[in-house]
């Protein structure tokens, strides 16, 4: 995560070896999930954004 945050801070895209980051979609609003696996997930909490409990 700080090696895409940094990154992030000096070329403007979050992408380094082993994390292949995509860009925001309002139709799916693909999220990266930084866990032992990162990975991009469609709208991992979008049930509860929807009613406003996130």
């Amino acid at each position: 995560m700080a090696a895409s945050w940094a990154m992030f801070a000096s070329t403007g895209k979050p992408s380094v070896a082993g994390v292949a980051w995509q860009p925001t979609d309002p139709n799916t609003n693909r999220t990266m999930i930084f866990d032992n696996e990162c990975r991009m997930v469609n709208d991992p909490d979008g049930n509860a954004r929807k009613i406003g409990l996130v």
